[in-house]
């Protein structure tokens, strides 16, 4: 019988499969809630991800504003830009997750630069047209 091959089949009740089963199961609930509560970290974001952001901005340029209101309005996305770009973490590690979070944080700063730039070119445009003002008025 030496030469016969000759295998090694475990025997695992069912109810110990199970319970080994159902222990991983809770331990990776536990663990899927830490993505989860880094993800809230962006929140505060959320009109840049909905693009309510994007429906300010028309509001604010389809109304009558100051150039100091402007300066304000490119002034406050330039801060979020800076927020978005220098504090927020690009890699995070929640216990047996690794979160990158370059692709998002690139994609919020993005929206925000988008707000910017709307609010800018029209800064641009109005100057330009107050200047041709002027200038056939003289």
């Amino acid at each position: 019988n030496h030469g016969e091959a000759k295998n090694l089949s475990p025997v695992i009740l069912p109810s110990i499969l199970e319970s080994h089963k159902e222990k991983v199961r809770t331990m990776l609930k536990r663990e899927f809630e830490k993505p989860r509560e880094h993800a809230r970290e962006f929140d505060s974001f959320s009109y840049l991800i909905t693009k309510q952001a994007d429906v300010e901005v028309e509001q604010f340029l389809n109304t009558e504003h100051s150039f100091n209101d402007y300066v304000r309005e490119v002034k406050k996305y330039k801060s979020i830009i800076d927020e978005i770009q220098y504090n927020l973490e690009k890699v995070v590690r929640r216990g047996m997750f690794e979160i990158l979070c370059n692709d998002l944080i690139r994609a919020l700063a993005k929206r925000a630069e988008s707000c910017m730039t709307k609010l800018l070119d029209r800064m641009v445009k109005d100057h330009r047209e107050s200047g041709e003002e002027l200038i056939g008025e003289f």
